[in-house]
């Protein structure tokens, strides 16, 4: 009498197919990259070239004004920073990103602050962007707010208005 089973091969067999299509599910859906997220962050990126080139050419002081759903310019004048106006400089608009996506900083190695309260019509920037060519030394970090989404961008600008865009691995 014959015993009936299944062989060690047979059995290895089955354990690499299931590894294999296991491996294909986790990639398919973990390797899935919203497009949305890098032309934000090159977006960003190409804004503040233009705005520090603006800055410089017109010599006047910009700021530009982060919170966690947007981006906004402001400029220097009599001491009071104002926004800068869409239909002045329609590249400088105010932009806010799209649904899921959130914006942190640090300037100097420190945390942003919290974004301005609207009541009070707050304006100052979290960076400065001199006339001189100079900035503030900052770090912006474009992510999503579904914490199961990891992809981020990273913008970093230096003391000499240097910008430098990365992915960030995470």
């Amino acid at each position: 009498m014959r015993s009936r089973g299944f062989t060690l091969i047979e059995l290895m067999v089955v354990l690499v197919l299931i590894g294999v299509i296991a491996s294909l599910a986790v990639l398919s859906f973990g390797g899935t990259r919203d497009p949305r997220m890098e032309t934000e962050a090159r977006r960003l990126a190409a804004v503040m070239e233009l705005a520090m080139q603006t800055a410089i050419l017109h010599n006047r002081e910009l700021g530009l004004v982060l919170d966690q759903s947007g981006y906004r310019f402001s400029h220097l004048e009599e001491d009071t920073w104002l926004p800068v106006q869409a239909s002045a400089d329609r590249t400088l608009r105010a932009r806010e990103l799209p649904d899921g996506m959130r914006l942190e900083w640090s300037t100097d190695g420190l945390p942003g602050r919290a974004a301005p309260d609207s009541d009070k019509d707050d304006h100052r920037p979290a960076v400065l962007l001199l006339s001189s060519g100079e900035q503030t030394p900052f770090r912006v970090t474009l992510g999503w707010r579904d914490r199961h989404r990891t992809e981020s961008w990273e913008l970093e600008g230096t003391l000499t208005g240097e910008l430098r865009l990365r992915q960030r691995e995470e």
